[in-house]
């Protein structure tokens, strides 16, 4: 939306409207809809219109918008076409059109006009949600422990942030160890060991049943 200079008679509106379709019908049909809405809106004359300035996104090839204007008698009216800038996370399927109006009184404003899915453009206007401005991006902060925790509380901050941790918190964590456990504890039992008798000459330790060799100092008879 924009004012007439001082004298100069002449000021500029802005409307977008959004497509169903990328079909020459869709494309047709919405933007007449829009010039009408404009025209209607700020009570305006075609005969005024010194030119209008079509813009449509990307995924909009099927017609020009500049025929729909032609159609409703816009004979006289310099068009032109550009392609809206693909921002990432953009509104797809839109077409805007900035319209040049002549005989404007000075310090009159004309009224900007978004139709239907279009008014989240600019809501500061339609009172309309506003648009995401960019795709949802999600960030996994793993292993890294009291700094990734850090980490995580700095981002949640943000009122575009939205924290989803899966590390366990300290009073789940002290309840787990006041609790007692509930795992199974497996005790090994010592190993059995063959009854040891003392040497009667040497009184070495000797395992009966088993050949252990007798120190050099024993000179027991073998039993």
């Amino acid at each position: 939306m924009s004012g007439a200079g001082p004298g100069s008679g002449i000021a500029a509106v802005r409307g977008a409207i959004d497509v169903p379709a990328n079909t020459a019908r869709d494309i047709q049909e919405r933007t007449a809809l829009l010039l009408q809405r404009l025209i209607e809106a700020n009570g305006l004359d075609p005969s005024r219109i010194v030119s209008a300035l079509f813009t449509t996104t990307a995924d909009l090839d099927a017609d020009f918008p500049a025929h729909a204007a032609r159609r409703l008698g816009w004979t006289e009216v310099p068009m032109l076409h550009a392609r809206e800038i693909p921002v990432p996370g953009s509104m797809p399927r839109v077409v805007r059109v900035l319209l040049t109006v002549s005989g404007v009184p000075q310090g009159a404003r004309l009224k900007p006009v978004y139709v239907d899915g279009a008014a989240a453009l600019r809501p500061d206007l339609t009172g309309a949600p506003a648009a995401p401005s960019g795709p949802a991006r999600r960030v996994a902060i793993i292993g890294l422990g009291q700094i990734g925790g850090s980490i995580g509380l700095a981002l949640g901050r943000a009122a575009s942030r939205a924290r989803a941790s899966t590390s366990t918190p300290r009073r789940a964590l002290r309840r787990r160890r006041a609790a007692p456990s509930t795992r199974r504890r497996i005790r090994w039992a010592p190993r059995a060991r063959a009854p040891r008798s003392p040497c009667w000459r040497c009184r070495s330790m000797r395992s009966p049943g088993r050949s252990t060799p007798r120190p050099r100092s024993c000179r027991a008879a073998p039993s």
